[in-house]
């Protein structure tokens, strides 16, 4: 009889193959366990990184935004600046040119107007002067008066009627001064009782002439102020053409 073959061999070592083998899975295991806690960690780092660089990024830009509206803020108001001022220098060179205008078209009433109220009392005496804001119109005494009298006389009053067109032309918003001046000449024997100064006598002529000049058109009365200014500037000052006992129309502009 032939003997039996002969059965699988077994290893010697059955349980330390399968530790090792356990071992090996183990280590794997936990060394991708370790790579993949590294990896989270790695990735939460450079998500809080980013996070930062991004909070720090809006910081930038909130910071450039304020100072563009800033900046936008400053330009606006330097150009309402400008044009205020640009505004103003504009009016302020429209109202030298209106001022100007004015001048000239007074200048040139000044003149036509002292004519006019020479040849109509055959006096060379009466001026007609135009300055900036003011327009004087200078008559001598026995132009409008009679002497010895406080009442405009008949010539005086048809001389005062060539002025009546003007308060509603370029005299127009105007206040008419009546200042009568004299000299140191005492009023009249007759009319001292009433008029003892010359003050009194200068001031019941100038309310003479209001009275004759509100005849002629009750609507301009009101821009009359009559003052008897006596002999006040008797001595204090050089006689104008027109002599000391004068009358001036002293027309103020606004």
């Amino acid at each position: 009889m032939s003997p039996p073959p002969p059965g699988p061999v077994r290893s010697p070592y059955p349980l330390l193959a399968t530790a090792i083998g356990f071992f090996l899975l183990a280590a794997i295991l936990a060394v991708h366990a370790a790579l993949t806690w590294h990896e989270r960690a790695t990735l939460t780092a450079e998500t809080v990184l980013l996070r930062d660089e991004r909070r720090t990024l809006d910081n930038q830009l909130k910071q450039l935004r304020r100072e563009y509206l800033d900046k936008e803020n400053a330009l606006r108001a330097r150009e309402r600046d400008l044009s205020t001022a640009e505004q103003g220098r504009l009016t302020d060179e429209l109202t030298r040119l209106r001022r100007e205008q004015r001048r000239l078209a007074l200048a040139s009433l000044a003149e036509s107007l002292q004519n006019e109220l020479r040849t109509a009392a055959n006096n060379p005496s009466i001026e007609a002067i135009s300055e900036t804001d003011r327009f004087l119109l200078r008559f001598p005494e026995s132009t409008l008066f009679n002497p010895n009298e406080t009442t405009v006389s008949r010539p005086g009053e048809i001389l005062l009627t060539l002025l009546k067109p003007h308060w509603s032309g370029p005299w127009q918003g105007t206040t008419t001064h009546i200042e009568v001046h004299t000299d140191t000449t005492p009023p009249p024997a007759g009319a001292r009782p009433r008029f003892p100064s010359n003050w009194e006598w200068t001031a019941v002529r100038a309310a003479s002439i209001a009275r004759a000049l509100e005849s002629l058109d009750p609507l301009i009365a009101h821009t009359f102020r009559a003052v008897g200014r006596g002999n006040a500037e008797a001595e204090t000052s050089d006689p104008p053409p027109a002599g000391r006992r004068r009358i001036d129309l002293i027309i103020l502009f606004p």
